[in-house]
């Protein structure tokens, strides 16, 4: 596992080889269409499937590997982490985020991307609320992903700007995971 900080922020970091290539090799194979799903809360009217974790050893073992390395995560962030839990998503077509803030209530998250039609349906970063004021584009590749620190101002920083602007082709999907970092009192 690779954590390397964008242009050395202490908000913002690219990671790389989370998984290892057997499992990660799995992954790829998943029939991800047919694994049981729901609708994320608060994201009902998203094209974007939540899939239950459970189902899917694999998906379990990933959840495990992330636990076990928390402690790594945190220090290589230099931020607290008690504990995380991870979310799989399948993206649907016509799928798109647009530029946003979480809510504070959001302290760290670590999105790993899985499956996609290319390269430009990563996470794109800004610098503020307008979409020329590019921070850093993620590229989407297997086993690649970010980690954010998403302090609000009251916490000491400024919620980072981002989405996911290219729209989701027809016959295509996107598999992404996304770890919450729980880190509030």
């Amino acid at each position: 596992m690779r954590i390397t900080p964008i242009a050395d922020s202490t908000r913002l970091f690219s990671i790389e080889n989370m998984l290892p290539d057997n499992l990660v090799q799995q992954m790829l194979t998943l029939d991800w269409m047919k694994l049981p799903w729901e609708r994320q809360p608060g994201q009902e009217d998203w094209p974007r499937r939540k899939i239950i974790t459970t189902s899917c050893l694999q998906l379990v073992q990933y959840t495990e590997i992330i636990n076990s390395q928390i402690t790594q995560i945190a220090e290589k962030i230099n931020q607290p982490l008690n504990n995380g839990h991870t979310t799989w998503w399948l993206d649907e077509p016509g799928f798109r985020v647009k530029l946003h803030t979480d809510n504070a209530k959001l302290q760290s998250a670590m999105q790993m991307f899985w499956i996609g039609p290319g390269s430009e349906f990563g996470t794109v970063f800004y610098h503020s609320n307008n979409e020329k004021d590019i921070w850093n584009k993620f590229k989407f590749q297997a086993n690649t992903g970010y980690i954010m620190v998403n302090q609000s101002k009251e916490r000491g920083g400024d919620r980072p700007w981002h989405g996911m602007l290219n729209t989701l082709p027809d016959n295509t999907y996107r598999v992404t995971s996304y770890t919450n970092f729980v880190t509030w009192d």
